[in-house]
């Protein structure tokens, strides 16, 4: 069973304007790449991809093209958009993409495991996860999260225990992680 959801552990690379001025001179102001950002915030907040947020992310697609460092963090927001509509394989296509053009490493890693794990493929996962972590300044607790619900789905009960544990260790007050650890009883606790 597929356990991660998207709207608790995604790290999506999102870019959003400050909130200056009137809403019409912001959005005037606004680039392809925050608009499509913005979309893609309102997208995992709301779990549904509308055709205003595809259309924000393809022009900002094509607008990348010319921008080149803008266009790692816009692949890695539309790969969002497909991870949110469960098109795994497109989200898969645009996170590598986006790596490739120098989007963050560890969220967009993080999100590529999501789409791995959309698809079964847990091993995948597991190593993204694993790339994520190795890169990761923040967040840690949700990447940790996310690899032990890939190792549940594998099979890999101690492994998940060990992340599920990080995970609390590094986010204290963070409820799901207790709970998901509460899942576990330990038998012998000087092998974990």
């Amino acid at each position: 069973m597929f356990r991660s959801t998207f709207a608790a552990v995604a790290l999506s690379t999102l870019m959003l304007a400050s909130a200056t001025g009137s809403a019409q001179a912001e959005e005037a102001g606004k680039t392809p790449a925050i608009r499509c950002a913005a979309a893609v915030q309102a997208a995992s907040r709301s779990g549904t991809v509308t055709d205003a947020a595809t259309h924000a992310c393809q022009q900002a697609l094509g607008w990348a093209q010319f921008v080149p460092d803008e266009l790692g963090p816009v692949l890695s927001n539309n790969g969002v958009l497909h991870l949110i509509r469960g098109d795994y394989q497109a989200a898969i296509a645009d996170f590598n993409a986006a790596l490739r053009a120098g989007a963050e490493a560890s969220s967009t890693l993080n999100d590529r495991g999501l789409a791995e794990a959309g698809l079964h493929n847990y091993q995948a996962a597991i190593d993204s996860y694993g790339q994520a972590l190795a890169k990761a300044t923040g967040n840690q607790e949700r990447i940790h999260f996310n690899r032990a619900m890939a190792e549940e789905d594998a099979g890999n009960l101690k492994a998940a225990y060990l992340d599920y544990r990080k995970a609390a260790e590094l986010a204290p007050n963070w409820g799901k992680a207790a709970s998901a650890l509460s899942r576990f009883k330990v038998s012998h606790p000087a092998m974990v």
